[in-house]
């Protein structure tokens, strides 16, 4: 037995090196962790907040917000007789035509801008708010300056246009007023025209039907 300790040691210490070799080959095989699924509040504020599909429903919400409130709001200063709001609506189409048409001018450039629509609905919201009056202040610090300054200039040309105008009229008087009479005539007929069309009178379309078979018979005899 003395004779085979050192065998026995040695092959215990080949064992005992070879067992964390063993261990480290084996392959790790990860665990899947389940992901939990994104609240519909996380989600939204994610394309919102993403400038191509935000862009799309921004730009439809900036159409949407730019013009059916106003609407309803300036009706409504119309019919009232207070004249603070008349002053508020009319300031904003003021700022607001202004904005169309430099985003008309710039369209192609302002929307690959990142974010560009979601600026312009907060734009939109800060000019027509009663609470930041945007439109007030832009008018007031921008805008009366300028009339003031370019008003007279402006009116001027715009009287030399209306002039040049009249005069025009006044020689082609003839041909216009003919021209008029006959789109004012065309608009008649077609709207006569289109009333019969969409008429639900099925016994007037029935007996002028008959007519016509009646009609047709006679001649064939």
């Amino acid at each position: 037995m003395d004779a085979l300790g050192p065998a026995l040691t040695w092959i215990s210490s080949v064992f005992s090196q070879v067992a964390p070799a063993s261990q480290a080959v084996a392959p790790v095989i990860p665990i899947p962790v389940a992901t939990p699924a994104p609240s519909p509040v996380t989600l939204g504020l994610k394309v919102l907040l993403e400038p191509t599909a935000g862009g799309v429903i921004f730009r439809a919400a900036s159409n949407t917000v730019a013009t059916i409130y106003p609407v309803y709001a300036s009706a409504k200063a119309i019919e009232s007789k207070d004249t603070a709001d008349d002053v508020q609506w009319l300031t904003y189409w003021t700022l607001y035509g202004s904005l169309i048409l430099a985003e008309h001018l710039a369209d192609q450039a302002l929307g690959r801008v990142p974010y560009y629509y979601h600026a312009k609905f907060a734009a939109l919201l800060w000019l027509q708010l009663p609470q930041t009056q945007g439109a007030a202040y832009l008018y007031k610090r921008f805008y009366k300056p300028a009339l003031v300054k370019y008003g007279p200039r402006i009116d001027f040309f715009l009287d030399k246009c209306k002039s040049v105008l009249m005069a025009l009229y006044s020689t082609y008087k003839v041909p216009i007023d003919a021209s008029v009479a006959l789109l004012l005539a065309l608009q008649q007929q077609a709207a006569t025209t289109l009333s019969w069309l969409l008429s639900d009178d099925s016994a007037a379309k029935k007996g002028g039907t008959d007519g016509s078979k009646d009609r047709v018979k006679a001649h064939a005899a």
